[in-house]
């Protein structure tokens, strides 16, 4: 009986997958660090950690603001810290569509740290 329970199991779970495209997405998953402003990427140095750029874009994948953080360690996968940046992109995309000019080094992302 467990041996047909456990073939049953098996065979379920490989002939019958579940596709991803059957989910239906709520409005509430999305992530709270989610934007629809643009995106950021860091960029690291792999010998030496405190020392990293971040790269602010808008949609449009234009560069709107770019800083240089010595000192710090910024660990990306933290919760804090994609909150954070995701307030400094949306204040510097603002910035950005006013004076339509990309800024550098005004150490929003370091105050914020």
């Amino acid at each position: 009986m467990k041996k047909l329970i456990a073939s049953l199991t098996f065979i379920s779970i490989f002939y019958f997958p579940v596709n991803a495209q059957d989910q239906v997405i709520d409005d509430n998953d999305i992530s709270p660090w989610a934007t629809d402003k643009g995106f950021w990427i860091i960029e690291s140095n792999i010998h030496d950690k405190t020392q990293c750029t971040v790269y602010f874009y808008n949609n449009e994948k234009q560069l709107v603001y770019k800083e240089a953080i010595k000192g710090k360690v910024l660990n990306a996968k933290r919760r804090r810290i994609k909150l954070k940046l995701k307030k400094v992109l949306e204040q510097t995309v603002a910035v950005y569509e006013q004076m339509h000019k990309a800024t550098e080094n005004e150490k929003l992302v370091a105050r914020l740290l």
